[in-house]
């Protein structure tokens, strides 16, 4: 995600315990889910929490790019759950 070249305004941001969302509204839509190794050490916990985090995006008609960074592993949590502490989140930014 290439942030702030000459004339253009910075991202807004967001950060928490669980997660650091930043969005920067534009044309194109962009969506980055980062999750780490250190986080999430096995391969098939970062791809369920970015199934999850994916999964709430879907209804969500967000124009810009959209990163975000995952701080917990939330792999034992169910959708309803991740929910609740992401969306908060992100509607503060929109």
């Amino acid at each position: 995600m290439s942030f702030s070249p000459k004339g253009e305004s910075l991202p807004s941001k967001n950060q928490s315990g669980d997660f650091v969302i930043s969005f920067k509204k534009g044309e194109k839509v962009k969506q980055t889910i980062i999750i780490t190794k250190r986080t999430a050490p096995k391969a098939v916990s970062r791809n369920r929490i970015k199934r999850l985090i994916r999964e709430i995006l879907q209804d969500m008609k967000l124009k810009g790019d959209l990163r975000i960074i995952v701080k917990k592993d939330l792999s034992g949590l169910k959708l309803a759950d991740v929910a609740k502490k992401l969306m908060p989140q992100i509607k503060s930014l929109i």
